[in-house]
């Protein structure tokens, strides 16, 4: 982001905002399109949004960038205008087929299904890279924002499905009761105070170390998270 840009934008500065923004405005229209389901609606979120992150430029505090920051009003937008409007995502946002329910060997495709637009060779096949270390292509990938794609992906689809998800909390602890995963104590970085969530299951997606003693089941490249060892220590 261009520092310079910023402080003219801030300044009242119309086109130096613009030119902050406009990278963003495409993605961010599929974004809200995703959630809303009708591309008029999509297109009258993005302009509240670029409204409101004008007028709330002030407070933008630098600590990433403009666009995870676009993509929480974006976000916020939307849902504000589901709920004015008393009706949950439009089935419109939907694919024209249903998505297939994902597999052990079917998530890069259930995914693709979802809107992650993995990367395809010049013959249209979906393109492997190696990763991890690894010497075999055997990764699907988006460019170099993978997880990021993934992730927003993801997101979309929890809130069309009216999924809760609880943004800005830390993991404490997990809960058990004997030798099963039952929960886990969470802390509330907005708001402060601790929260037990019950669950079914517990995915534990922070990288893992030292994993082939800890954890029976992996679908990770071995990436050292102290934290996420600690907390399975503990239980």
């Amino acid at each position: 982001m261009n520092d310079s840009g910023l402080v003219r934008a801030r300044a009242g500065d119309h086109q130096a905002f613009a030119a902050l923004t406009d990278p963003y405005r495409r993605e961010l229209q599929l974004h809200c399109y995703r959630i809303l389901g009708q591309v008029q609606d999509a297109e009258d979120a993005v302009q509240e949004t670029l409204l409101s992150a004008w007028r709330a430029l002030e407070s933008f505090e630098e600590r990433s960038t403009l666009r995870p920051w676009l993509y929480r009003i974006a976000t916020n937008r939307c849902l504000n205008m589901l709920r004015d409007s008393g009706r949950r995502p439009a089935a419109a946002a939907l694919p024209a087929s249903t998505a297939p329910e994902p597999t052990r060997y079917g998530e890069v495709l259930w995914l693709e299904h979802s809107g992650v637009t993995f990367h395809r060779n010049e013959t249209g096949h979906l393109d492997l890279r190696a990763f991890g270390g690894a010497s075999m292509k055997r990764t699907a990938y988006v460019a170099d924002i993978t997880g990021q794609a993934i992730l927003h992906v993801l997101y979309e689809q929890l809130v069309k499905s009216g999924v809760t998800v609880y943004e800005e909390w830390f993991a404490l602890d997990l809960v058990t009761d004997g030798e099963r995963c039952v929960g886990v104590t969470a802390w509330d970085l907005v708001r402060g105070g601790v929260q037990g969530v019950e669950a079914s299951a517990v995915i534990m997606a922070t990288g893992v170390s030292g994993c082939s003693r800890a954890i029976s089941s992996i679908s990770s490249w071995p990436v050292p998270s102290g934290r996420r060892m600690s907390v399975k220590q503990r239980s």
